[in-house]
């Protein structure tokens, strides 16, 4: 049985830890499906430099990993400071805080930002170093300040600072932003996310930016400060991810409020059906040390409980010590949240009632009560199988796409693992090509049950309307039929005495024939998908081997009325010339085809074989043929059927 697979993504930031090759590698191997980008330190030669390997990386050993640019935003930070050892900042003593670039000592605090007199007032807060020094504001003189020290310590150069009592009214993008997000375009990142948003209007300039970049990637608000809790629901409408940044929203509210926000972010996200991610210290313990503490590893488990999609490693991956163990710590406890008991009481999300997400609710219920090993979405845009994460599966979402874009913009998305392959016009050949794919990953197994979700015909670009449930190791009968004769595989694979043209399919077969009425030298050719027992066709379609038609969703027979007539025809001939010229002849013809592993018995439907013929098969032919002294077991059927032919099959 194959292992189970986990579902929440894992997002790590690269950092001179991971700047060597084999910890890149290795990153990848122990589960990180997301790189952040940090672009708060890494500069643009670093980012240049690291986004081709990764992309290289990731082509090699085969597995979409996608790349998120964190762009630094309306971030404020203290000056340069001149003592090596720092400026100490002394509990009860009075500082000047000035908007102007000067060097930083004990008694003046530079924070260079233009509107600071403006966005501040007495009383108000301004926290240092996320919030292990604090100053509160005395008097305001422009383009100054005067404050005291509440909390005091060693300030360094360029620390965070947060104004918790103040709107500040910076641009949401900064010049730095615009530039960053100019080469983010360039590199095509996969995601942005965009810090200290305070409304809808802070993510939207934002994506008008990329769209006169000529970019539209998707973008992630990052919830960090309390403006953005107020206006929660206009963000979620602009976004199309979130991140709950746990590390400023803690410091901007009281630390007792963060792990209700964060259950509060998270319903809101579900129930808008967004991707979200919960980030800041989840293994904090691991930059220093190869092992979580416990209250960690219950972080991580009860954002996962909490309906997370995605969670994030920062310092850790980063400038850690130990940045594979973190990604492979954090892969195993989250692995260990998803199945279990209580995980499964919070995974069902209803979404709206529009149809797509009716359908996929159905799917997962289908999946759920026929306990199917895992479901298979196909898809252009990524689109289908969001909508199928939204209701959060307990079983793995396999989204099968051509596109490499598509791909990595699935990996923020709660159980979906995308696989990039080329995609089959026909449906049922999509089918039986995905799950070979599956098969071959060790992610089912024989006997599985799979469930597929998606539209029909493949790539039609419409709404999902198709659901079906398919066994690994079952395969499809696809067959060509030459001359009125049927041939197919009943469950004990014989064709139906009754109806010779209305045949119906052993799901252990995955074979394609073509009968060849060579006497006659014409052919006529019906393409069957998925017949099932009881099914009468009911649809007509004639057409050479170069026209193959398109697969009908519900399996039925092609060509079936004017088929049925011709054969009763046929039939009435032939018993008229068996009685007037009686002879030793075969009651019946068969050939035994087998492709790859899978084998089956494959009988035209009739009584005798009164005319040669000739069973093209995919894959390796033998048994017995015909009744005209042909070889029996010749392997070599194939290429004498072409010769006589004359066409390639």
């Amino acid at each position: 049985m194959p292992a189970p697979q986990r579902r929440t993504k894992i997002v790590a930031t690269w950092g001179p830890a991971l700047a060597d090759e084999e910890r890149l590698r290795q990153a990848v191997l122990a589960g990180a499906d997301v790189f952040r980008l940090n672009f708060s330190h890494a500069t643009s030669e670093e980012v240049s430099a690291v986004v081709p390997r990764i992309r290289a990386l990731s082509a090699e050993l085969g597995r979409p990993v996608a790349l998120l640019q964190d762009i630094q935003g309306p971030r404020l930070r203290t000056g340069e400071v001149i003592n090596p050892e720092g400026a100490t900042l002394t509990p009860g003593e009075r500082v000047v805080v000035t908007s102007e670039p000067v060097p930083v000592t004990s008694s003046v605090v530079s924070i260079p930002y233009p509107r600071l007199a403006h966005d501040v007032a007495p009383g108000h807060r301004i926290l240092i170093a996320d919030g292990v020094m604090a100053l509160r504001v005395a008097a305001v003189r422009p383009p100054e300040l005067d404050a005291e020290v509440v909390a005091g310590g060693v300030l360094t150069s360029h620390k965070g600072v947060n104004l918790p009592d103040s709107h500040v009214t910076a641009d949401p993008l900064t010049p730095k932003d615009r530039a960053d997000l100019a080469l983010g375009a360039e590199l095509g990142v996969d995601y942005v996310a965009v810090s200290f948003v305070r409304s809808g209007a802070d993510v939207e300039a934002c994506r008008s930016l990329l769209r006169e970049l000529g970019a539209e990637t998707p973008i992630v608000a990052k919830i960090e400060h309390p403006l953005a809790i107020d206006n929660l629901p206009e963000i979620l409408e602009a976004s199309d991810a979130v991140m709950v940044a746990r590390g400023d929203l803690g410091v901007e509210v009281s630390p007792e409020r963060v792990p209700l926000l964060q259950k509060q972010i998270i319903a809101q996200a579900n129930e808008a059906g967004l991707p979200v991610i919960t980030a800041t210290q989840m293994l904090e313990s691991m930059i220093e040390r190869s092992t979580p503490t416990r209250a960690e590893a219950s972080d991580i488990a009860n954002a996962i409980l909490d309906g997370t999609d995605a969670v994030m490693l920062s310092g850790e991956t980063a400038i850690g010590a130990f940045p594979t163990e973190a990604i492979a710590t954090m892969a195993r406890i989250a692995l260990a949240a998803e199945t279990s008991e209580a995980s499964a009481r919070h995974f069902r999300q209803q979404g709206s009632d529009d149809q797509p997400d009716a359908m996929a609710g159905a799917a997962c219920m289908l999946a759920e009560r026929l306990g199917a090993r895992a479901m298979v979405v196909v898809t252009g845009s990524g689109r289908t199988a969001a909508t199928l994460s939204r209701q959060r599966p307990a079983v793995p979402i396999y989204a099968f796409t051509s596109g490499p874009e598509a791909a990595r913009s699935l990996m923020l998305w709660y159980g979906v693992w995308p696989i990039q392959t080329a995609i089959a016009d026909r449906f049922e050949v999509t089918v039986q090509s995905t799950l070979g794919l599956l098969e071959q990953r060790g992610a089912v197994a024989p006997g599985d049950s799979v469930v597929f979700f998606g539209t029909a015909p493949v790539g039609a670009g419409r709404m999902p309307n198709l659901i079906t449930v398919r066994t690994v190791g079952d395969g499809v009968c696809e067959v060509e039929i030459g001359d009125g004769d049927v041939v197919g595989v009943d469950e004990d694979r014989r064709a139906p005495a009754a109806h010779p043209a209305v045949f119906r399919v052993d799901f252990d077969v995955q074979v394609q024939a073509r009968v060849d009425r060579l006497q006659h030298g014409r052919r006529d050719s019906v393409h069957h998908h998925g017949w099932r027992p009881g099914q009468h066709p009911s649809t007509a379609h004639q057409g050479d081997d170069d026209a193959a038609p398109a697969a009908r969703g519900d399996g039925r027979c092609q060509a079936a009325t004017q088929l049925l007539d011709r054969r009763r025809a046929q039939e009435m001939n032939a018993r008229e010339q068996r009685e007037a010229q009686p002879g030793p002849i075969d009651s019946e013809c068969h050939v035994r085809a087998e492709v790859g592993t899978v084998a089956a018995d494959v009988r035209p439907g009739v009584d005798r074989c009164s005319e040669t013929q000739q069973i093209v098969v995919e894959g390796k032919v033998g048994g017995d043929v015909d009744d005209a002294g042909r070889r029996r077991g010749d392997p070599t059927l194939r290429d004498r059927a072409v010769e006589d032919d004359g066409e390639n099959g």
